[in-house]
């Protein structure tokens, strides 16, 4: 089998060895920094750089040096935007409650776009925060998460994979009215909007839970208030305020009609299946939670394999208890909520989380344990978003890795690969996506798995025997002969005997002082 450079009409050809076994079981509470890719020095140096010093330059929260204010995280957003002009733009989607009535006190609401793709329609993933004004930690773990990006486009292999084939979007703050309350009057631990409804309500108690405002199972007091004056109050009828009328067309505009169901709640037991695209996560806090579909009653989804096994996959990183129809610690019903909204009537993966321990985070337990956690977590999110009901059931790679090839003239590739280790976490039984035998691990050389002419640049590697599906080793030697000097890239997928594809992994490697290949 030959492999073709994009840099070079020459082929080389691949001489691997494959080494197959079974890995010793890992005590996931330990492993939550444990990523399922490659590695880097420079990853963990820009992760440093995250975690020590993101809101210096910036305005922040009185006794939260941790967290930038509104003020200074619109700052932040927008001089992201003019450092990384060519990655990052900042687009106004609507207006909050009070600007929505000419307030001087009112805001825009504004979205981050962030993607590198010259696709004509790349894989979309939408990111919420601010929901509930009194969470401090969602916007800054999204500003975080969106800094990791730019920062590491065209240094990391992930990341630049990532962003040549995705669009990252991130509305830090569906909420920036109620934001103000929160940040400036701490005492009254804000949740809703500034909308005041009519007037019964001291001023203490004005506004509508917008996380109980989406027109999904809106109404139904199981899940949320009637009451004007209660802090889950859901509004006057089903989207009625402007952050959520905001929020729910930029959200049309992502992702595909097509895919959409005709009535959505006439179908509510038809499955959207395994070829939809997109993804959407609602961050919020806290108590240390995963949840996804269904959050209205304790009931499964016609979709339940693929978001509790995407769910399952994100609890590996961050710990976090499943909250979710059918899971043990659905802890009650909540109605009109964004994450059932978007799964219902647009068709895509939703899904969401409650960070940490408290409303008001501790900075030290965001540093240590809340941020680097989750931004491993939304980083493997974004990673499935071309086809997330299928991807979210295949095996993960592990551990890519090239070999430093400085004086020699071929490679050596190690990766890992399992159909179980992200999804049987500890505290819960095993999970039937992540039962299969790994079939095939894909090696693709400088061309991305979905472009065409992937299949000439790839090698097949199919095991003489079963795989399980714990964690297997492959190693693979790679001539170098014939490819351009210079920056190389390896991607490599996985398979299962069910025929699930994971996620692509891939890293850079770096050919020097190559010899010429010798025509025969």
């Amino acid at each position: 089998m030959k492999i073709y450079s994009s840099c070079s009409s020459w082929a080389t050809r691949l001489h691997l060895l494959i080494c197959v076994g079974l890995s010793e079981s890992l005590d996931i509470s330990t492993s939550f920094l444990r990523k399922p890719c490659s590695e880097s020095s420079s990853t963990e140096a820009r992760f440093d750089m995250l975690k020590d010093s993101p809101t210096s330059a910036y305005s922040k929260i009185n006794w939260y040096p941790c967290f930038r204010d509104l003020q200074g995280m619109t700052d932040a957003m927008f001089d992201l935007q003019k450092t990384y002009s060519k990655l990052v733009s900042v687009v106004d989607i609507g207006d909050s409650y009070l600007k929505s009535i000419a307030d001087p006190r009112g805001h825009d609401i504004h979205v981050m776009k962030i993607t590198a793709s010259a696709q004509s329609e790349p894989a979309q993933v939408l990111f919420t925060g601010g929901h509930h004004p009194r969470e401090y930690a969602p916007p800054e773990l999204l500003m975080r998460l969106a800094t990791h990006l730019v920062q590491g486009y065209g240094e990391d292999a992930e990341i630049t994979r990532i962003l040549d084939t995705t669009q990252i979007n991130i509305i830090l703050y569906v909420n920036p009215d109620g934001r103000v309350i929160a940040e400036t009057k701490r005492y009254l631990y804000w949740r809703k909007n500034m909308n005041p409804g009519d007037g019964s309500c001291d001023d203490f108690f004005i506004g509508t839970d917008l996380n109980r405002n989406y027109d999904w199972m809106w109404g139904d007091t199981s899940g949320a208030s009637s009451d004007p004056c209660k802090e889950d109050y859901f509004g006057s009828q089903p989207a009625s305020e402007p952050e959520v009328q905001a929020v729910i067309e930029y959200a049309k505009t992502l992702f595909p009609e097509g895919q959409r169901k005709d009535d959505p709640l006439a179908e509510i037991d038809v499955p959207f299946g395994e070829d939809i695209t997109g993804i959407y996560m609602d961050i919020h806090s806290s108590g240390g939670y995963t949840f996804y579909p269904w959050n209205y009653a304790d009931i499964v989804s016609p979709d339940n394999d693929s978001l509790e096994a995407l769910g399952r996959k994100i609890s590996y990183f961050n710990g976090y208890t499943l909250w979710a129809g059918g899971q043990p610690d659905f802890l009650y019903p909540a109605t009109g909520v964004a994450s059932d909204f978007m799964y219902a009537h647009l068709g895509v993966a939703a899904l969401g989380l409650e960070l940490g321990d408290a409303f008001y985070e501790d900075c030290d337990n965001f540093e240590t344990k809340v941020f680097p956690h989750n931004l491993n977590a939304l980083m493997y999110v974004i990673k499935l978003a071309k086809k997330p009901n299928s991807i979210a059931k295949g095996p993960d790679i592990f551990n890519l890795a090239v070999s430093d090839i400085s004086s020699s003239t071929e490679i050596i590739v190690t990766a890992e690969a399992s159909d179980s280790e992200l999804v049987n976490i500890k505290g819960y039984p095993r999970f039937k996506t992540g039962e299969q035998s790994v079939s095939k691990v894909v090696l693709y050389l400088d061309v991305h798995p979905d472009d065409d002419g992937a299949g000439d640049a790839m090698y097949v590697l199919q095991p003489n025997r079963k795989w399980f599906s714990e964690k297997v080793s492959v190693k693979g030697q790679i001539s170098t002969v014939g490819l351009a000097t210079g920056r190389h890239v390896l991607y490599a997928v996985a398979t299962d005997g069910d025929g699930y594809a994971g996620p692509v992994s891939s890293v850079f490697f770096d050919v020097k002082n190559n010899p010429s290949p010798v025509r025969s």
